[in-house]
């Protein structure tokens, strides 16, 4: 307690926290009585006075916040154009198809309703044309578009509406950016055109990332490996990047007076946030450099977990809805870990490789309660990879802004040599000591991360522990029930077949140029208990059924792949096929069905040996017919598999000779009006149809007409698009049970 009497603006932080927590979460807290709390603060004494205060600050700014967000939703309600006006923050980045950075708006007009101050939101435009610069006040015709949310854990609070203009001749500058936003601007454009001289450098693309926080521009299996061994927060700038470049300049000014001397690394430190951009890591790591100038500039202690706590609350007062970034909260908990958690785990006169592994066990525990509800993924190595990664980050990190600065002269050999140690994790396949699926509540990532500092403290403590760890290991037998589940994964097929630990994927959808598989697909597996997949099943490779299955392939041990044709030359197979190596297996009628648990597999006929119609497979048909059609069997029921089929693979396996009657049907297609015909369901008769549809898709999936020869049939319908994720429960006796615990879609 002596060492937290230090920290008394760490209190204040969280009751401010917890006040705009609770004020944007609550319907509705009268004003009068949050003031009236704050004046009877003034009347205490003491810490008491300041932390009630903080706390009846917290509940005004958060009041504020979720009416703003009320009013955006109401905007947003109706899909037709707002006017927008407002500044442009952040630089443009590729997002998507478009190019995209904040706009602060100023107001939002739709038809004759006016909102004002909306905060901040996320702007994306598409098609060709130059982009008024970081800064400009601009106007612009867009529309408020709902970003995708999947219910595949706790129901999530809805996020946010993004702003997206079709064509860059929708947005007009209204007034230019300021001077010092126009030199920051032309900085950052100098990297980027010295960057882009050297696109096949892997050297370069992870200068950029270091520098400019650009770590798309890194190839995709080096960020999902570093995610894997939970070292992706140094791709994120913030207080190791921002060290280093105050680190430089102290070393170039180094003859100049000292006064002088700190002003200037405060300048080039401020400067090198401007042309970055305003993002919370790095505006967390700038905030506390100015507090610790200032402290030293007036003669005071500086206290790091005091300056932290600061710079969170006038960054918290400035936007409330930082609270909410994932970004935010993982910068402010591993610098609290850092700085106030690591002196406590570091016992008195530890060595210096003591106190340095505490401070990364520290980092890595203060973040459980975000990672670990979020992500999924626990990171046993994490802190000792730390020790190694941090200093070799810093020297690329300082290399590669030396080299920068000078203009890049003599090749990038060196970028390339210092870039190996980031390529070289990718080519190591997922493994237990690396990233572990553990998806658990924040209350109890909370508990983890308390019992795990305990345990460090006194190592032999984990003796005490033993029992509960060894407590339904591998050889636990399990006699529960066997299930399917339609995980919502939007506008794609992701189907997990589970008997206990062990499960089987069929389908995963995958994002072009992201990473699907680790931003979705592993925290809802780990929710659902799946460390390890026995397969993964491709139907057909389309990006919606093909993609997520090699992302999976870089997080969790896969012992085989499955596919039903060759696919040859397609690229998504392709990678799946390379990723997979030997664990390959052709599935196809007439072969042993394969086995996990209670689940047999076996395939049908589906679009084998079918003739080519060369438009059906320029418009997508063909592929879409050539889907592997599979039936899954388990405890006398079975369940249907159709992936993508139509009417013309549904005609082609109704004259074949395969028992189709299947009591489950998980319908082609996402539901389309060219699947699931009267004789089709008339042949395989099914009790329960499954969807898996995204929410406001394009195509109008599930289309009403096939939702309709449903109702007529009296088939019980459940789709992703409306529930959520799906799970059907049943016994050898018969009896099922249906969990939709997600679904505050439902009609």
């Amino acid at each position: 307690m002596r060492y937290l009497d230090r920290l008394p603006a760490v209190p204040m932080l969280v009751a401010l926290w917890s006040g705009v927590a609770a004020g944007a979460a609550a319907s509705a807290l009268p004003v009068p009585g949050i003031c009236a709390l704050a004046a009877l603060s003034l009347a205490l004494d003491g810490r008491a006075r300041c932390w009630l205060f903080a706390l009846a600050c917290g509940l005004l700014l958060g009041v504020f916040e979720g009416e703003r967000r009320q009013a955006l939703q109401v905007a947003a309600a109706r899909p037709v154009p707002v006017e927008v006006t407002g500044r442009l923050v952040g630089p443009w980045q590729p997002r998507g198809d478009g190019r995209g950075c904040w706009l602060e708006i100023e107001s939002l007009r739709r038809g004759d309703r006016l909102w004002s101050g909306s905060g901040r939101l996320a702007l994306t435009v598409y098609g060709a044309g130059d982009l008024p610069l970081a800064g400009s006040r601009v106007r612009a015709l867009a529309h408020l578009r709902q970003p995708a949310t999947f219910l595949n854990g706790r129901s999530p609070r809805r996020p946010q509406p993004r702003l997206v203009i079709k064509a860059a001749a929708l947005l007009q500058e209204l007034a230019p950016p300021a001077l010092w936003e126009v030199a920051a601007a032309g900085g950052r454009q100098r990297f980027e055109a010295l960057f882009d001289r050297y696109p096949g450098s892997p050297g370069v693309a992870l200068a950029r990332a270091l520098l400019l926080g650009e770590a798309y521009a890194l190839p995709l299996p080096w960020r999902q490996a570093l995610t894997r061994l939970g070292l992706a927060h140094l791709m994120a700038v913030s207080g190791l990047h921002l060290g280093i470049v105050a680190g430089l300049a102290a070393a170039i000014c180094l003859p100049l007076p000292r006064s002088l001397r700190s002003l200037l690394v405060v300048a080039l430190c401020l400067a090198f946030g401007a042309v970055v951009g305003p993002r919370p890591s790095l505006m967390r790591a700038l905030g506390m450099v100015l507090m610790a100038c200032g402290a030293r500039w007036l003669r005071r202690p500086a206290v790091s977990g005091n300056a932290l706590a600061w710079v969170a609350v006038a960054l918290i007062v400035d936007r409330p809805s930082l609270i909410e970034q994932v970004g935010f909260q993982l910068t402010v908990l591993a610098t609290a870990g850092m700085v106030i958690l690591a002196p406590v785990l570091a016992s008195q006169g530890a060595s210096a490789l003591r106190r340095a592994l505490a401070a990364s066990v520290a980092a890595q525990v203060a973040t459980w309660p975000v990672t670990l509800p979020t992500f999924g993924l626990i990171h046993p190595a994490a802190p000792l990879l730390n020790l190694i990664a941090v200093p070799w980050t810093a020297i690329t990190l300082a290399t590669s802004l030396l080299w920068s600065l000078i203009g890049g002269p003599g090749g990038t050999a060196l970028l390339d040599v210092l870039a190996w140690p980031f390529a070289l994790p990718s080519g190591i396949g997922p493994q237990p000591w690396q990233g572990l699926p553990v998806a658990i509540p924040a209350i109890w990532a909370v508990v983890l991360a308390a019992v795990a500092c305990w345990v460090w403290r006194r190592p032999r403590r984990l003796l005490w522990l033993l029992p509960l760890l060894l407590q339904g290991g591998p050889g636990a037998a399990f006699d529960g029930p066997v299930s399917v589940t339609l995980l919502d994964v939007g506008q794609g097929d992701a189907v997990l077949l589970q008997d206990g630990p062990r499960a089987v994927l069929v389908d995963a959808p995958g994002w072009p140029d992201g990473d699907f598989g680790g931003r979705v697909l592993v925290p809802a597996l780990a929710r659902l208990g799946v460390h390890r997949l026995e397969a993964v099943v491709l139907s057909h490779p389309d990006l919606d059924h093909c993609g997520g299955l090699a992302d999976l392939l870089a997080y969790l041990p896969v012992r085989e792949v499955w596919v039903g044709e060759e696919w040859s030359g397609d690229p998504c197979a392709d990678r799946l096929r390379s990723l997979a190596g030997g664990r390959w297996r052709l599935i196809a009628p007439g072969r042993p069905p394969p086995a996990v648990g209670r689940w047999r597999l076996a395939a049908l006929v589906g679009g084998r040996g079918a003739a080519v119609d060369p438009a059906a497979a320029a418009s997508g048909r063909q592929r879409n017919d050539r889907s592997l059609v599979m039936v899954a069997l388990a405890e006398g029921r079975c369940l249907l598999l159709t992936g993508d089929i139509g009417r013309r693979a549904e005609a082609r396996l109704l004259k074949g000779d395969d028992d189709l009657a299947c009591d489950r049907l998980k319908v082609a297609h996402h539901g389309s009006r060219s699947s699931s015909g009267q004789p089709w369901l008339a042949r395989t008769g099914p009790r329960w149809a499954l969807v898996s549809a995204g929410v406001g898709n394009s195509y109008g999936h599930p289309s009403p007409a096939t939702l309709e020869r449903f109702r007529q049939r009296r088939i019980a319908t459940l789709s992703t698009h409306r529930d959520g994720r799906i799970t059907l429960f049943w016994r050898a006796d018969g009896a099922v049970q249906v969990a939709v615990p997600f679904s505050p879609r439902g009609d």
